[in-house]
């Protein structure tokens, strides 16, 4: 490898990735990209995170004015908490998606963000907006979190417990029912019961495959789903 080649492959070895929506829901330039990134690290992170301003201006490349009025502009918005905590004091980032989704969909934005996309099969040009991928990409992240945050709570509720392989096996399927989204991929289907105790709810689970009953007599695997 040349020592071109090798440069531009070390300079996109970790891209940041821009969403412009962010930019334009923001009216910066610098508080988009920092929005995009903050968006990206919670996804990585599975919820709140912390990150120091050098790191920031680091990664973004970024001066440390435009880092203070990018945060303060998130903040004012209402997409970002931002709050020191811990000894030593860390800053830590909190991204609140839904009301991120909320301004992403509304309708005014949906009448800027419309672009025109190549022809279709009858030659055509499709129009569609920005804000389609964009609340799509979004919308998975907050499945996500919620599926890894159920899990987080039925591990912590079988803690001590020791299952047999079946049982293992059987509360992945658990996993898999009550994490269903429902058609709009607004809720889970554990989030649509009117009333949800964790732990009676694998009982009868487990109960209903007889398998309940012989838990904590036979060594098996551990929950990994």
């Amino acid at each position: 490898m040349g020592k071109i080649e090798k440069l531009f492959s070390e300079l996109n070895d970790k891209p940041v990735v821009y969403h412009s929506v962010y930019a334009r829901i923001t009216g910066s330039v610098t508080a988009g990209l920092l929005l995009s990134q903050i968006v990206y690290w919670d996804k990585v992170s599975g919820g709140e995170f912390y990150k120091t301003d050098k790191e920031w201006q680091e990664e973004l490349v970024m001066g440390e004015r435009e880092l203070r009025n990018a945060k303060k502009k998130l903040k004012e918005l209402g997409f970002v908490k931002i709050e020191r905590k811990g000894v030593p004091a860390k800053t830590y980032y909190t991204l609140d998606i839904n009301r991120l989704i909320t301004v992403i969909t509304s309708s005014d934005e949906k009448a800027k963000l419309v672009r025109t996309k190549g022809p279709n099969k009858n030659g055509r040009k499709v129009r569609t907006s920005i804000t389609e991928n964009t609340t799509e990409n979004t919308t998975e992240i907050i499945i996500g979190q919620k599926t890894k945050k159920f899990i987080e709570k039925l591990k912590k509720e079988m803690e001590g417990i020791t299952l047999t392989r079946e049982q293992v096996e059987e509360l992945k399927e658990f996993v898999n029912y009550w994490t269903e989204p429902n058609r709009s991929r607004t809720k889970l289907r554990w989030e649509m019961q009117p009333t949800w105790d964790m732990r009676r709810r694998v009982a009868t689970w487990l109960r209903r495959k007889n398998q309940w009953n012989n838990n904590s007599k036979k060594k098996g695997g551990v929950l990994e789903v």
